[in-house]
Formats: structure tokens, sequence, C-alpha cells
């Protein structure tokens, strides 16, 4: 009886095998192929029922098989990862009861709390790059939700699949393919003041390692700023430090970009949701396309100065200018998420914003007015704490990061 069993199992590997590179085999050798990396929102959290259907020129290196697949989310499915190191780690987050049942135990858990959820920013940054290049996207899906900068740290390369960094390497050289760059959202799990410290020498550290070790010193690193967050107990002064290290990573490292999540709407207290997640896609292609050189446009609304005065009312007005700004900003009126700070960086005592608008002569310029004049010194904010809502973008889409900058 067990026999013919056996001989079944043997014949359905064989297919399956066939199928898998038939399937690896069909995938086009003139492919763009893109990493994509870091915690959960690269991951991908929102509603399947929402996100995008598959597109014949977008792939994913799948982390069961290690081969070539057509796209499809969810892209991320980690409690089946050939990488030990997420099976590991989703071990551990596992309830101790799940763990002490074994490993089936262990997916199965996973797979039930994992139903239905799992759209990501992948397929929505392969169409747009596809459709500007006229060649197919690879992505090589690597991120694991609630991992720290620390547990990406390249000094653990030698442990090979059993680290983040490792795996991250292992796919890439598995995959093959041109390798054009990297998508990296991560950072809420070192939004502490303590992390945050140091987080900015220690992601520039993770840059140069993985450009040595893929053999290209100029790879393109798109990044993402971490947006909004309810969950309790959350530390707004090490979310707000994040956020400034990440806007300002471009000025200091070149071949670096970053872009916004802040105005995206969430699916749950911390990961966006389906339709967020294929705006933040598009906008990454849009820098994509940049620094990879294919297409000469902006990357995104970059801060350039302010200037104050007084309006015919008696009322302050900020002239906020960008450069990158592609075709005005919007909305025209009513823009929400700027705040007045004092010198310390705190609310200010006494000037608050009473309108935020497109300049009716200028379209790149925002101005926010307020009850009185900003002073020296005060500071000029947007996307301040951990939920503000936020909803200033230009005609291309691309938004403006959190960030702020003083009156002189």
């Amino acid at each position: 009886m067990k026999a013919p069993a056996k001989k079944s199992a043997q014949k359905s590997a064989k297919t399956a095998a066939k199928r898998r590179t038939k399937i690896d085999s069909a995938f086009p050798a003139h492919a763009d192929v893109w990493i994509l990396a870091g915690q959960s929102n690269m991951e991908g959290c929102g509603y399947l029922s929402e996100a995008l259907p598959p597109d014949p020129r977008v792939w994913a290196f799948d982390m069961k098989t290690l081969r070539w697949q057509r796209a499809r989310d969810p892209l991320h499915v980690l409690h089946e990862s050939a990488a030990p190191v997420d099976f590991a780690l989703r071990k551990m987050g596992a309830p101790a009861d799940v763990q002490a049942s074994g490993d089936a135990a262990i997916r199965a858990y996973w797979r039930e709390r994992s139903k239905g959820i799992g759209g990501g920013l992948g397929i929505a940054f392969g169409i747009s790059y596809a459709k500007a290049t006229g060649r197919p996207v690879g992505l090589i899906p690597c991120a694991h939700g609630g991992t720290s900068l620390a547990q990406w740290s390249h000094e653990k390369k030698g442990e090979g699949m059993g680290s983040l960094y490792g795996a991250m390497l292992e796919r890439v050289r598995l995959a093959g393919g041109s390798l054009r760059g990297i998508l990296w959202y991560q950072g809420e799990s070192d939004a502490s003041i303590d992390s945050a410290a140091t987080y900015r020498d220690r992601f520039t550290e993770l840059i140069h390692a993985v450009r040595r070790d893929t053999g290209n010193p100029r790879l393109p690193v798109l990044t993402v700023q971490i947006g909004c967050v309810t969950d309790p107990g959350r530390s707004a002064k090490g979310w707000q430090e994040i956020r400034r290290i990440q806007y300002e990573l471009p000025t200091q490292v070149p071949q670096v970009c970053v872009t916004a999540s802040i105005d995206l709407a969430l699916n749950d207290t911390i990961h966006l949701d389906s339709p967020g997640q294929i705006r933040l896609g598009r906008r990454l292609a849009r820098q994509a396309l940049s620094l990879a050189g294919v297409r000469k446009i902006p990357t995104g609304p970059t801060f350039r100065g302010l200037s104050v005065r007084t309006n015919d009312r008696g009322l302050g007005e900020t002239d906020l200018e960008f450069t990158g700004v592609t075709d005005g900003w919007n909305p025209a009126r009513g823009m929400t998420g700027f705040s007045i700070l004092d010198a310390e960086g705190n609310p200010h005592p006494r000037c608050g914003v009473t309108a935020a608008f497109r300049h009716p002569k200028r379209p790149s310029v925002i101005v926010v007015r307020t009850n009185v004049l900003p002073g020296s010194g005060d500071r000029i904010a947007y996307g301040r704490g951990l939920h503000p809502h936020c909803n200033a973008v230009d005609g291309a889409d691309m938004p403006l990061c959190a960030f702020d900058a003083a009156v002189a």
C-alpha cells in the first residue's frame, strides 16, 4: 500500500519541479531587478481584496521555491520562506502554546492570522516602472515585519540564510538578473530615543555594505519616511527623530531618495492600507526612474527656504519654497499638517496656524498663515507627532515629507 503512495509523491515532486523550472526559465533576462527590504510596511499588510492583480510585466522571486514567478500579493509569505531566519522570527512571534506544538502548528497559526492580508507596494512599483521603461521588473521580497536595524546588520552576513542580511544577499545571488536598486521601508522598530540616536550612522553603514556586497558602489537606495501610528506607548520624540534622519539622508549619502507615507491611510494602528500601498509604490517608481538614470524627472519636493511677512490684516504669512515640485501643490486650499514650534521644538504658546494653501502666483510655494508673525528661532513644522493629518502632494502625487525649518 505504501509503494504506490511513494511513487505518487515522487511523481508530484518531479512535476512541481518541472513546473517551477518552466516558470523560472520564462523570466526575462533583460528585466530590471529591485530588492524589497525592511519591515512590515514593506512586507505589505493591506487587504488582498483591495490589492492590484498580477501583471505580466512584474515578477517576484518566490520566498518558498526560490524561483521566479509572476508577482502576486502577498509577495512575502514568511512562514513558508526557505530562509531559516524568516521561520525563526515567525516562531518567536507566535504564542508560547503554539510554539510548543511544533512547526506545523506555527505555520498554521501564521497562515490563519495572515488570511486576506498582504497587499503591498511591489506590484504597483513594478507596473509603473515597466510602463516607463518598456522593460519587465523583477522583485526580490526580503522584508520581515517587526525587525530592527540591528537585526539587519551586515555583520551577520556570515550566517547566510540564517540572517536577514545574509538571506537578502543569497536571494540576490540566486535570482540573477540586473540588480538596479533597493526599496527600503523600515524604522518603526528603531523609533525610541536610544535607538534613534545612532540610526543615521548604522543605516549609512548598511547602505555602504549593500553596495559593497552587490558590487555596485552607486546602487540606488529608495527609502520611505515612517508614517503615522496610533499604537499606545510610542515615543513621539523617537518617531520624529527617525523621520528627521530619513528626510536628511539624501543630502548626506549619494544615490539615496526619500518619499513619505504620512499622508496615506492606515489599515490598522500602523500599517498602510492597500490603496495607500499602491500610491506609495508609484511614488517609489518615479524616484527609481530618476536614480537609475532612466528618466530625468523630479524625485519629489525638497525644502529650499522660507520667508515671513505680515499681511494686510495683520496676520503672519510664511512662504515655504521648494524645489522638485511637479505641476504645483495640491490641494490649492485647505492643506493640513502644519504647526508652529518654539526654538526648543515645543508647541508654540502664542503662534498657531490658521490656514495653509498654495501661493496664488507661485504654485511651488506653500503659504502658512498664522495668528501672529513667527519670530526668529521659531520653527515651521509639517507632520509633527505620531498621527498628524497631512495632505500636501504635488501634481505627480509626490508628497511633502515631515520636516521642520527655523525662521531666521
